[in-house]
């Protein structure tokens, strides 16, 4: 009785510290956020004090100099960064930006340029929604390169205007354009998630693997279907990345997961296992019981590994929460 008495009191004692760590967390974040920043701000400062607008524009769009300072390519991409914190909405401002990304475009389009001249197109993107119409437009622009790095910096202003370009480009011939939307669809969070499902079913693995790459980041449950899917038909390493996603996912995949217990493929059931042991929920012991029975002798070890892991975990932490108590 009274060891079940201090178990129920370790618990919510450890219930106690997680959510103290949690608000800890946030409480912290502010500040942390803001150091990051007066940082940034720091290093941009040897160029022009204070850092305004003006002085973050001319750092992104100059040649190689500001006031005798030559500028490197993580200032530069610092600087747009810090115009996007700014949210513009001024209109003479958001030309201001448009004009600017304009500009690195046509830089990137210029052979005659040097490198060290060009930042890299993406960040264009990190300027906000100003830079939104230059960069669909370059979507359409002759050199090839100034279009591939254009979707991943339409994609990094996480405009919702930029959602119908990105559908378009995900049925361009180009392999490279294709594979850059899947890729960059994570900027837009879980206003992308639908494009980025959609990408799955692309002819090349490429295509699909960055689709689940970004999928895997933003843990949405909507993926989880279609994830499941991809191992009816697919080779070995888009299978092990759409194991990989359900497990970062976690707790909402696992009831399809458990349902790929009952797949025709050994080697299906066996990646069904090995995402259930990495979810790490007890419940589907009885799941895996079944399996002790298969036809095939390595599902049934590999199911008798997965319950043995899990009783293994069940009668640790008992042990752990005593041992935090003292």
């Amino acid at each position: 009785m009274k060891s079940s008495n201090r178990q129920k009191i370790n618990k919510r004692v450890v219930k106690r510290f997680f959510i103290l760590s949690i608000l800890f967390f946030i409480i912290l974040a502010g500040p942390a956020e803001s150091i990051a920043r007066q940082k940034a701000q720091g290093n941009l400062e040897k160029y022009c004090k204070p850092v305004t607008f003006d002085c973050l524009i001319s750092i992104v769009k100059a040649d190689q100099q500001i006031n005798n300072k030559s500028i490197n390519q993580l200032d530069r991409m610092s600087a747009a960064q810090e115009v996007g914190k700014m949210k513009i909405t001024d209109p003479v401002k958001v030309r201001e930006i448009e004009s600017t990304v304009e500009i690195l475009i046509e830089k990137w389009a210029d052979k005659n340029v040097p490198f060290s001249e060009k930042m890299p197109l993406s960040y264009a993107g990190s300027m906000g929604s100003p830079a939104v119409k230059p960069l669909i437009r370059a979507l359409k622009h002759e050199n090839r390169m100034v279009r591939i790095w254009s979707v991943e910096a339409l994609a990094n202003t996480k405009d919702p205007r930029a959602l119908k370009p990105l559908e378009v480009l995900l049925h361009d011939r180009d392999k490279l354009i294709r594979v850059r939307v899947a890729r960059g669809l994570k900027h837009m969070g879980h206003l992308g998630v639908d494009l980025m499902i959609e990408a799955l079913g692309d002819k090349k693995p490429e295509v699909r693997i960055e689709a689940i790459e970004s999928l895997k980041i933003l843990k949405d449950p909507r993926a989880i279907k279609p994830l499941v899917l991809l191992f009816d038909k697919e080779n070995s390493e888009v299978r092990y990345k759409a194991g990989l996603a359900l497990v970062y996912i976690g707790e909402p995949a696992i009831e399809d997961v458990i349902g790929m217990l009952n797949h025709e493929e050994r080697k299906v059931r066996a990646e069904a296992i090995n995402i259930l042991i990495k979810i790490g929920d007890e419940k589907v012991v009885d799941a895996l019981m079944p399996l002790m029975n298969d036809p095939d002798v390595r599902i049934r070890r590999e199911a008798a590994r997965a319950v043995k892991i899990f009783e293994n975990r069940k009668t640790l932490a008992p042990e752990a929460d005593s041992k935090s108590s003292l």
